[in-house]
């Protein structure tokens, strides 16, 4: 239900959000505080050379620990955990047990600490890219049952298509300002030719 109400909120903060880092914001704040999670978090691929994942938004339980992973969707030693997994198959990751999932183990110290027996990572797909990735920690092993899965399954989906959208309407209102400055440019250089022309 928890899971349920957080896609819901989730959903309606896309009709509010003034912009892309807003929107992801709200979805964190409303997994942690609507969905009863210790710590939500999305990251972004980057196209660098160690093609990082940079943390864009977060709620929760943190005490430094996003910061501190240094991950990447390479397939390597960083980038086997389940945001790079998630990153790179597009598909869901669950880790069920931190205490005992191998691919957790350049974390696991880390995570315990901070009380995240168990999480989950969930593609942000828009139009068959992976925008980025919406990783979910809880204080209880095995939290991610198919069900809670596939409801955060289906809320990444929503929240991959909110982000499309608000870059989309960025784009556009990027380039009408250019249009705009264009324009205001060429009205400005025909004045001074008018005027050249006036006063010969």
């Amino acid at each position: 239900n928890r899971a349920l109400q957080a896609r819901n909120e989730c959903n309606a903060a896309l009709l509010g959000a003034p912009d892309e880092a807003a929107f992801l914001d709200q979805v964190c704040h409303t997994l942690v505080s609507t969905g009863g999670y210790r710590l939500a978090w999305v990251g972004v691929p980057l196209q660098d050379e160690g093609r990082r994942i940079r943390p864009v938004a977060r709620a929760g339980h943190d005490d430094g620990y996003v910061d501190s992973l240094r991950l990447t969707w390479a397939d390597a030693e960083g980038g086997r955990g389940p945001s790079g997994r998630c990153l790179r198959t597009r598909r869901p990751y669950t880790s069920h047990n931190t205490a005992q999932d191998p691919a957790m183990a350049p974390w696991r110290e880390a995570a315990l600490s901070r009380g995240f027996a168990s999480s989950a990572a969930f593609p942000l797909l828009h139009q068959d890219a992976a925008l980025g990735a919406l990783m979910v920690y809880s204080s209880a092993p095995e939290a991610f049952d198919d069900d809670e899965v596939a409801l955060l399954t289906a809320l990444a989906r929503d929240v991959g298509f909110g982000l499309g959208t608000l870059r989309l309407r960025a784009a556009q209102a990027a380039a009408e300002k250019a249009i705009q400055q264009a324009n205001l440019a060429l009205e400005a250089g025909s004045a001074r030719l008018r005027s050249l022309l006036a006063s010969m």
